[in-house]
């Protein structure tokens, strides 16, 4: 169904189409943004705001097409592909629409021309470029009055036999000046028509033998063509009729050409209104600062903080409005000039605007039914030429409405009932509402009437809205209250304004007695509505400021955990590298023991590594944490690396902070900063063997640790390379197996640490492969 001229221009519709026809950037285009009308069908909404959507995200990301100086070509278009000849401007224009496709094809990404990801690039995609054509014309036709001399090589040879004929001309006629004496009016070269001639005075008439072609004004000079030329000027003549049939035919062969690409270039130039009319939606919508609506089709409209699109952004109050879902009327009340028609056209002016695939100045997911119709009877509708009065005009209106309305259809009745008696006005009002109500219509009204304030109190789906009115400024807020009705200030503004007291004293008595009871019930409602209203404002500031506080809490707690970590691992690798210092001290002296004629225990050199690479385990805090996070239970010996402390684990809460007691010291640490408690086992010392010259030992040049554990292996091994040390073997082997790969590993991690290695490698084909270290000592 089409919605009613008449509602889209009550509502200025196509004041908001003004708007978008200036964003656009051709003439084509302009006329596609007038063209826009509202769509009452879910699926063709859902695409055009789609398109609009594309088309901002485009924008934003990178600019609005550069689509500028494309003029309409399709009538040329359609005369060329007729057989007819286009003139040099239209084919200019052709060209220059086909350099503005070819530049907008080269925008397409590299990434989007096998398969376009958004609806522009499908666009641009499809365009067709004919390069061909382009500089055909570009390299034939120089302006709209002149064609290339290159154009065709017979344009280019009559031209120079022209220009030949031309100088052979001027120098004849240079011969008659020089000759002429008294009988030249003036000494130069003229022409008349297309003839060159000389001035010659009307007395010497006789002097110069030729054709007279002209008389100058006065009479006094006469214009002759001397007879000496007339045969070189007949040839021009003659070469100017070839030249124009050869302008002809090169027109008439790019006309070909151009008719011949009639199906790509109407394609392109579809293409190119359609690209023009996307940026345009686009560009409108972030001028307006407006999002995309929700659209449904279920007759429900939520608009958040929605502004009308033709007011002062500046200035303008936002407001938040609801029908539908299980709401189909909204009556509004309140004084005048304070907002009503402005809210009831808002609601309309951008449902429209959705239905059409516009974005709306609205707030973020509010919500736009796609209405089966829209129908609107607002402003004043007074017609003295029909003898109508206000009201007889609105109701005529009105009946039509009555007739159009359906079920999905919004309904907008500006100051409904107004215009006559208002005991009548005001029951025709309830009437025409209840009957709108039950025909399935959504409905928004705006009245004076107290009897439609208490039509909406007392029936289902029917509620009450009110424009603000502050009575210390006598000024209207602009701001609709949802859920109250309005109330008189009549006396109160007149109070205010100096009217005296006894005459509203005098006016209130009037009133009935029902009438003021309904008043005062209408005035609680909204003080308790206000009241309910500043609460919950004051409700979502603590709110906020909770968040806030709780935000700002979280960022010091994270800043304190930094800062602690940073710490942590300053010590951790001053920690490592003390462990550093003491073991190359501890082998240094190792070595020097080694060289001594007591000889080296090595039980008590290999207990003494074994207590440097525990400690050092316990400063590797980040692969502990790996190991522990998570498995920290209450009684638990761990050890905090960082404090250089173990304890029993009394406590673990829900944010991984371990209450860990060392005895007299109680300590709160992370979960991850924990590793397993390890002692260091005091070995029994063996009796010290008596010392052996180093030349008398036998060192054999291999050592197998099968069968062992890793810790035996590592405690062998150790022995093994102090004696291969001190009997100067500079290659051995460590046969450790392939197994698992543990032991490997672990003999791998060994010798990293051990300064007298000087390389080592696994096995290679004929040593024992994986199986096998092949260790080089230093010498």
């Amino acid at each position: 169904m089409t919605i009613p001229i008449k509602t889209l221009t009550t509502l200025e519709f196509d004041k908001v189409l003004s708007l978008l026809e200036a964003e656009a950037q051709s003439s084509p285009g302009k006329a596609r943004c007038r063209e826009l009308t509202p769509e009452t069908g879910m699926a063709a909404v859902l695409a055009a705001l789609a398109e609009t959507r594309d088309a901002t995200s485009y924008i934003l990301e990178y600019a609005p097409l550069p689509l500028g100086g494309i003029n309409p070509i399709g009538r040329a278009v359609r005369l060329a592909s007729g057989g007819g000849v286009l003139e040099a401007k239209d084919l200019l224009r052709i060209a220059s629409f086909l350099r503005t496709v070819a530049r907008l094809k080269s925008l397409l990404p590299e990434a989007e021309r096998r398969q376009p990801t958004r609806l522009v690039y499908e666009r641009l995609h499809a365009l067709v470029p004919l390069t061909g054509l382009q500089k055909a014309i570009e390299q034939a036709i120089v302006s709209e009055d002149e064609i290339a001399d290159q154009a065709s090589p017979a344009l280019f040879s009559i031209r120079r036999k022209i220009v030949h004929l031309q100088q052979d001309i001027k120098n004849r006629l240079d011969q008659i000046i020089r000759s002429g004496g008294d009988a030249l009016q003036e000494a130069i070269v003229t022409l008349r028509g297309d003839r060159y001639v000389v001035p010659v005075k009307a007395t010497h008439r006789r002097s110069v033998q030729g054709i007279v072609h002209d008389t100058s004004a006065s009479g006094q000079t006469v214009f002759i063509e001397p007879m000496a030329v007339v045969e070189r000027n007949n040839e021009i003549r003659e070469l100017r009729g070839e030249e124009r049939d050869e302008i002809l035919r090169i027109l008439t062969e790019l006309s070909a050409e151009t008719g011949a690409h009639e199906a790509a270039l109407s394609q392109n130039a579809a293409l190119m209104i359609e690209l023009d009319f996307s940026m345009a939606k686009g560009k409108l919508a972030l001028k307006m600062k407006a999002m995309p609506p929700e659209l449904n089709d279920k007759g429900t409209l939520r608009l958040k903080a929605a502004r009308h699109p033709l007011l002062d952004p500046k200035t303008v109050v936002p407001i938040d409005f609801s029908l539908g879902d299980g709401i189909s009327t909204v009556v509004i009340t309140g004084p005048n000039t304070g907002g009503k028609t402005v809210s009831l056209k808002t609601c309309g002016l951008l449902s429209l605007m959705a239905m059409a695939g516009l974005m709306i100045p609205a707030a973020e997911h509010s919500q736009v039914p796609i209405w089966q119709n829209v129908l609107a009877d607002i402003g004043e509708e007074q017609s003295i030429e029909q003898s109508l009065s206000t009201f007889s005009a609105h109701m005529r209106h009105i009946v039509e409405i009555e007739q159009q309305a359906e079920q999905g259809a919004l309904v907008l009745l500006d100051e409904l009932g107004a215009g006559t008696d208002p005991s009548e006005g005001a029951a025709l009002a309830v009437a025409i509402l209840d009957a709108l109500r039950q025909r399935g219509c959504l409905t928004i009204a705006t009245t004076h009437y107290k009897e439609l304030k208490g039509y909406a109190l007392n029936t289902d789906g029917v509620v009450n809205a009110s424009c603000e009115f502050d009575l210390n400024t006598l000024r209207p807020t602009y701001h609709l209250l949802f859920g109250v009705p309005g109330v008189s200030q009549a006396f109160a503004i007149s109070q205010r304004l100096g009217l005296p007291d006894r005459i509203i004293a005098d006016a209130a008595a009037l009133i009935s007695d029902e009438g003021a009871r309904f008043e005062e019930m209408v005035g609680a409602i909204r003080q308790s509505h206000l009241e309910a209203k500043r609460m919950e404002a004051e409700v979502l500031r603590l709110k906020d400021e909770a968040r806030r506080t709780q935000d700002r809490l979280a960022l010091a707690e994270k800043k304190a955990r930094t800062e602690a970590d940073a710490l942590i691992e300053a010590a951790r690798e001053k920690a490592n590298q003390l462990y550093e210092s003491a073991k190359d001290e501890v082998e240094s002296t190792l070595e020097a023991l080694a060289r001594q004629k007591g000889g080296l225990d090595h039980k008590a050199a290999s207990d003494l590594r074994g207590r440097l690479n525990v400690g050092r385990k316990h400063t590797s805090g980040k692969h502990a944490a790996r190991e522990t996070a998570g498995t920290v239970a209450v009684g638990m010996h761990m050890t905090a690396p960082a404090f250089g402390a173990d304890g029993i684990v009394d406590k673990v809460d829900n944010k991984g902070i371990v209450t860990l007691n060392c005895g007299q010291l109680i300590l709160k640490v992370k979960e991850s900063d924990l590793i397993p408690y390890e002692p260091v086992q005091e070995k029994p010392r063996a009796r010290a063997k008596p010392s052996v010259p180093s030349k008398a030992l036998t060192i054999q040049s291999e050592i197998k640790l099968l069968g062992k554990t890793v810790e035996e292996a590592l405690t062998a091994l150790d022995q093994y390379m102090d004696d291969a040390t001190i009997g100067g073997l500079k290659v051995l082997r460590v046969v450790h197996g392939k197994g698992t790969g543990a032991l490997r590993s672990a003999v791998s991690q060994y010798l990293d640490g051990d300064r007298r290695v000087k390389a080592y490698r696994l096995g290679g084909e004929g040593e024992g492969g994986d199986g096998v270290t092949v260790v080089t000592l230093k010498g």
